[in-house]
């Protein structure tokens, strides 16, 4: 995602659609809080590219559980 632009279109779509939206390209563990808050997320080579892809997914999903 382009981050002058990405998020603040990803809110507009949000708004204008009801429809899952996935988004893909950019998203890291510093920037998915943003992202969910935005109205999507998919983490793909953040997760990938990890050493301990398990581990990667709790942090990520702990992220997700103190929102």
């Amino acid at each position: 995602m382009q981050r002058n632009r990405g998020l603040t279109m990803l809110r507009e779509i949000r708004k204008a659609v009801k429809l899952p939206i996935v988004v893909i390209g950019g998203i890291t563990e510093k920037n998915v809080t943003q992202v969910w808050d935005a109205g999507a997320a998919a983490m793909i080579s953040e997760l990938m590219a990890a050493e301990d892809v398990p581990e990667k997914v709790r942090r990520i999903l702990a992220l997700r559980q103190t929102r």
